[in-house]
Protein backbone atom coordinates (compact mmCIF):
# COMPACT_ATOMS: atom_id res chain seq x y z
CA UNK A 1 0.00 0.00 0.00
CA UNK A 2 1.43 3.26 -0.64
CA UNK A 3 -0.24 6.81 0.05
CA UNK A 4 -1.05 9.45 -2.01
CA UNK A 5 0.42 12.75 -1.36
CA UNK A 6 -2.47 15.00 -0.19
CA UNK A 7 -2.37 17.18 -3.63
CA UNK A 8 -2.21 13.87 -5.63
CA UNK A 9 -6.25 13.89 -7.06
CA UNK A 10 -7.01 10.14 -7.57
CA UNK A 11 -7.13 10.66 -11.46
CA UNK A 12 -3.75 11.07 -10.98
CA UNK A 13 -3.47 8.27 -8.76
CA UNK A 14 -4.91 6.11 -11.16
CA UNK A 15 -1.84 6.72 -13.91
CA UNK A 16 1.03 5.56 -10.89
CA UNK A 17 0.67 2.16 -11.90
CA UNK A 18 1.67 2.71 -15.58
CA UNK A 19 4.15 5.45 -14.20
CA UNK A 20 5.88 2.86 -11.76
CA UNK A 21 6.60 0.25 -14.69
CA UNK A 22 8.24 2.36 -16.30
CA UNK A 23 9.98 3.67 -13.11
CA UNK A 24 11.18 0.28 -12.70
CA UNK A 25 12.27 -0.12 -15.93
CA UNK A 26 15.09 2.75 -15.48
CA UNK A 27 15.89 1.61 -12.06
CA UNK A 28 17.22 -1.40 -13.56
CA UNK A 29 18.76 0.04 -16.76
CA UNK A 30 20.80 2.85 -14.73
CA UNK A 31 21.23 4.73 -17.72
CA UNK A 32 23.90 7.15 -17.53
CA UNK A 33 24.03 10.76 -18.21
CA UNK A 34 24.92 12.31 -21.49
CA UNK A 35 23.77 9.03 -23.50
CA UNK A 36 21.55 8.44 -26.61
CA UNK A 37 17.97 7.00 -25.22
CA UNK A 38 15.96 5.71 -27.85
CA UNK A 39 11.74 5.32 -27.18
CA UNK A 40 9.63 3.22 -29.33
CA UNK A 41 6.25 4.35 -29.33
CA UNK A 42 3.88 7.00 -28.47
CA UNK A 43 1.29 5.69 -26.34
CA UNK A 44 1.23 6.91 -22.57
CA UNK A 45 4.09 4.33 -21.40
CA UNK A 46 6.28 6.05 -23.61
CA UNK A 47 5.64 9.48 -22.95
CA UNK A 48 5.99 8.77 -18.86
CA UNK A 49 9.05 7.41 -20.33
CA UNK A 50 10.41 10.51 -22.08
CA UNK A 51 9.36 12.33 -18.39
CA UNK A 52 11.71 10.31 -16.72
CA UNK A 53 14.52 9.33 -18.84
CA UNK A 54 14.98 13.55 -18.76
CA UNK A 55 15.51 13.27 -15.33
CA UNK A 56 18.66 10.79 -15.74
CA UNK A 57 20.31 14.19 -17.98
CA UNK A 58 20.60 12.28 -21.46
CA UNK A 59 22.35 14.43 -24.38
CA UNK A 60 19.50 12.64 -26.35
CA UNK A 61 15.89 11.45 -25.94
CA UNK A 62 14.42 10.43 -29.74
CA UNK A 63 10.96 9.48 -29.69
CA UNK A 64 9.09 7.29 -32.74
CA UNK A 65 6.00 7.21 -33.46
CA UNK A 66 2.91 7.77 -36.02
CA UNK A 67 0.60 10.57 -34.56
CA UNK A 68 1.67 14.07 -34.36
CA UNK A 69 0.12 15.05 -31.53
CA UNK A 70 1.83 12.49 -29.77
CA UNK A 71 4.69 13.58 -31.01
CA UNK A 72 4.27 17.31 -29.60
CA UNK A 73 3.40 16.00 -25.98
CA UNK A 74 6.62 14.10 -25.83
CA UNK A 75 8.67 17.34 -26.88
CA UNK A 76 6.64 18.81 -24.36
CA UNK A 77 7.98 16.04 -21.79
CA UNK A 78 11.40 16.70 -22.94
CA UNK A 79 12.32 14.68 -26.12
CA UNK A 80 14.78 16.52 -27.85
CA UNK A 81 13.89 15.05 -31.33
CA UNK A 82 10.81 13.14 -32.49
CA UNK A 83 10.63 10.65 -35.40
CA UNK A 84 7.46 10.56 -37.64
CA UNK A 85 8.15 6.81 -38.58
CA UNK A 86 5.49 6.94 -41.69
CA UNK A 87 8.28 10.17 -43.18
CA UNK A 88 11.32 9.15 -41.81
CA UNK A 89 13.92 6.70 -41.55
CA UNK A 90 14.27 6.13 -37.72
CA UNK A 91 17.42 3.72 -37.84
CA UNK A 92 19.16 6.65 -39.61
CA UNK A 93 18.26 9.35 -37.95
CA UNK A 94 19.56 7.36 -34.87
CA UNK A 95 22.58 7.15 -36.28
CA UNK A 96 23.24 10.45 -37.22
CA UNK A 97 22.20 11.17 -34.00
CA UNK A 98 24.61 8.90 -32.07
CA UNK A 99 27.37 9.52 -34.57
CA UNK A 100 26.81 6.29 -36.05
CA UNK A 101 27.03 4.14 -33.28
CA UNK A 102 23.25 3.52 -32.21
CA UNK A 103 21.33 4.37 -29.07
CA UNK A 104 22.67 3.31 -25.53
CA UNK A 105 19.32 2.83 -24.45
CA UNK A 106 16.09 1.88 -26.03
CA UNK A 107 12.52 1.90 -24.26
CA UNK A 108 10.00 -0.34 -25.99
CA UNK A 109 6.34 0.61 -24.65
CA UNK A 110 4.11 -1.23 -27.60
CA UNK A 111 4.49 -4.80 -27.55
CA UNK A 112 3.87 -4.71 -31.65
CA UNK A 113 6.62 -6.64 -33.15
CA UNK A 114 7.57 -4.08 -35.76
CA UNK A 115 8.16 -1.76 -32.41
CA UNK A 116 10.32 -4.99 -30.96
CA UNK A 117 12.42 -4.91 -33.90
CA UNK A 118 12.88 -1.31 -34.22
CA UNK A 119 13.85 -1.50 -30.43
CA UNK A 120 16.35 -4.25 -31.07
CA UNK A 121 17.72 -2.97 -34.21
CA UNK A 122 18.32 0.62 -33.09
CA UNK A 123 19.99 -0.42 -30.09
CA UNK A 124 24.15 0.17 -29.82
CA UNK A 125 26.56 -2.67 -29.69
CA UNK A 126 26.73 -2.88 -26.05
CA UNK A 127 23.64 -1.29 -25.53
CA UNK A 128 20.50 -2.12 -23.30
CA UNK A 129 16.83 -2.58 -24.98
CA UNK A 130 13.80 -2.54 -22.21
CA UNK A 131 10.83 -4.09 -23.19
CA UNK A 132 7.53 -3.54 -21.55
CA UNK A 133 4.98 -3.62 -24.05
CA UNK A 134 2.69 -6.82 -24.31
CA UNK A 135 1.77 -8.25 -27.97
CA UNK A 136 -1.35 -9.49 -28.40
CA UNK A 137 -0.49 -12.07 -31.32
CA UNK A 138 1.96 -14.83 -31.56
CA UNK A 139 3.63 -12.98 -34.14
CA UNK A 140 7.40 -14.12 -34.50
CA UNK A 141 10.21 -11.78 -34.21
CA UNK A 142 12.25 -11.54 -37.83
CA UNK A 143 15.72 -12.04 -36.74
CA UNK A 144 18.73 -14.39 -35.83
CA UNK A 145 19.53 -14.73 -32.11
CA UNK A 146 23.03 -14.17 -33.44
CA UNK A 147 22.20 -10.02 -32.71
CA UNK A 148 21.82 -10.18 -29.81
CA UNK A 149 25.56 -12.59 -29.18
CA UNK A 150 27.43 -10.57 -31.61
CA UNK A 151 26.05 -7.20 -30.70
CA UNK A 152 25.97 -8.25 -26.95
CA UNK A 153 22.49 -6.32 -26.36
CA UNK A 154 21.18 -6.81 -23.04
CA UNK A 155 17.25 -7.17 -22.92
CA UNK A 156 15.27 -6.46 -20.00
CA UNK A 157 11.64 -7.57 -19.89
CA UNK A 158 9.51 -5.73 -17.54
CA UNK A 159 5.99 -6.39 -16.12
CA UNK A 160 4.95 -5.01 -13.14
CA UNK A 161 6.95 -2.39 -10.39
CA UNK A 162 9.09 -3.22 -7.57
CA UNK A 163 8.07 -1.17 -4.21
CA UNK A 164 10.99 0.56 -4.43
CA UNK A 165 9.87 1.65 -8.27
CA UNK A 166 6.16 2.72 -6.73
CA UNK A 167 8.14 4.83 -4.59
CA UNK A 168 10.02 6.28 -6.62
CA UNK A 169 7.12 7.14 -9.05
CA UNK A 170 5.22 8.90 -5.58
CA UNK A 171 8.14 11.04 -4.98
CA UNK A 172 8.66 12.22 -8.98
CA UNK A 173 4.87 12.70 -8.57
CA UNK A 174 5.09 14.59 -5.59
CA UNK A 175 7.89 16.64 -6.44
CA UNK A 176 6.46 17.86 -9.72
CA UNK A 177 9.37 15.87 -12.33
CA UNK A 178 6.23 13.49 -13.32
CA UNK A 179 3.56 14.93 -15.15
CA UNK A 180 -0.04 12.63 -14.92
CA UNK A 181 -2.81 15.08 -15.09
CA UNK A 182 -2.58 16.72 -18.88
CA UNK A 183 -1.89 12.79 -20.09
CA UNK A 184 -6.28 12.14 -19.30
CA UNK A 185 -7.40 13.12 -22.93
CA UNK A 186 -11.35 11.56 -21.95
CA UNK A 187 -13.08 11.15 -18.52
CA UNK A 188 -16.60 9.42 -18.81
CA UNK A 189 -18.82 8.40 -15.82
CA UNK A 190 -19.47 4.59 -15.59
CA UNK A 191 -22.55 4.12 -17.49
CA UNK A 192 -20.94 5.79 -20.60
CA UNK A 193 -18.36 3.04 -20.79
CA UNK A 194 -19.37 2.10 -23.65
CA UNK A 195 -18.40 5.50 -24.82
CA UNK A 196 -15.22 5.03 -23.04
CA UNK A 197 -13.99 1.86 -24.82
CA UNK A 198 -14.85 3.01 -27.79
CA UNK A 199 -12.49 6.14 -27.46
CA UNK A 200 -9.54 3.88 -26.52
CA UNK A 201 -9.81 1.16 -29.00
CA UNK A 202 -10.68 3.03 -31.87
CA UNK A 203 -8.59 6.44 -30.33
CA UNK A 204 -11.73 8.58 -31.04
CA UNK A 205 -10.89 12.58 -30.86
CA UNK A 206 -7.23 11.76 -30.25
CA UNK A 207 -7.09 9.74 -27.22
CA UNK A 208 -4.36 9.17 -24.81
CA UNK A 209 -5.37 8.13 -21.57
CA UNK A 210 -8.91 7.35 -20.60
CA UNK A 211 -10.65 7.57 -17.49
CA UNK A 212 -14.01 5.93 -15.81
CA UNK A 213 -15.37 7.83 -13.24
CA UNK A 214 -17.56 6.57 -10.12
CA UNK A 215 -19.42 9.15 -8.83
Amino acid sequence: MHVLPDHVSFEEGALLEPAAVVAHAFLRAQPRPGGIVTIVGDGPSSLLAVQIARLYSPAVIAVLGFRTERLQLAELYGATHTITMSREDSQTVIRELSGGVGADLVFEGTGHVQAVEEALNTVRRGGTVLLTGLEASIAPLGFSSNLFVLNQITVHGVFGASSAAWNYAIQLLKNGSLQLANLISHRFSLDEYDSALDALILRHNRAVKVIIKHE
